[in-house]
């Protein structure tokens, strides 16, 4: 099973339910309105807590079952987005030679004067950043 479906997330996180809860007031202070894509959503748990509609992103499904009310997209939304986030480990799960297109994607998918932010953790629960710092220059993102 996945880290979100068996609980084991977490256990990586700590005090998870604390976690949950500072990744949402991280996500409603950036919010200014319009629309939301939460790339690598995974158990839906901070998305299914904000107070607007959020466009979830994920390769499995766990989100989809926890919470059934989300909308729910296997495929990446062609859409463009006031805001785009990506919480969690999951900048862990990508390769370091696919970040760079992975994070121009995420550029590619916000609305001209929209934004991103990206939280995270570390997967393997070692001092290697979520989020490697070159990549830090884009006006859009915004890395907390």
């Amino acid at each position: 099973p996945s880290l979100m479906a068996d609980g084991s997330y977490a256990k990586i996180v700590g005090n998870y339910d604390q976690y949950v809860k500072r990744q949402i007031g991280r996500v409603r202070k950036h919010y200014n309105g319009g629309t939301v894509l939460s790339v690598g959503c995974g158990n839906g748990d901070i998305e299914n807590e904000l107070p607007f509609d959020v466009v979830c992103y994920d390769i499995h499904d766990t989100a989809k079952k926890k919470h059934p009310q989300l909308d729910f997209r296997y495929e990446w939304p062609e859409e463009r987005f006031d805001l785009v986030i990506c919480l969690g480990a999951v900048m862990s799960y990508i390769h370091p030679s696919n970040q760079p297109s992975f994070v121009q994607r995420l550029i590619d998918s916000t609305k001209e004067s929209g934004k991103i932010i990206i939280s995270g953790i570390g997967y393997t629960g070692n001092s290697e950043p979520v989020y490697p710092t070159q990549y830090i220059s884009h006006p859009k993102i915004k890395v907390l």
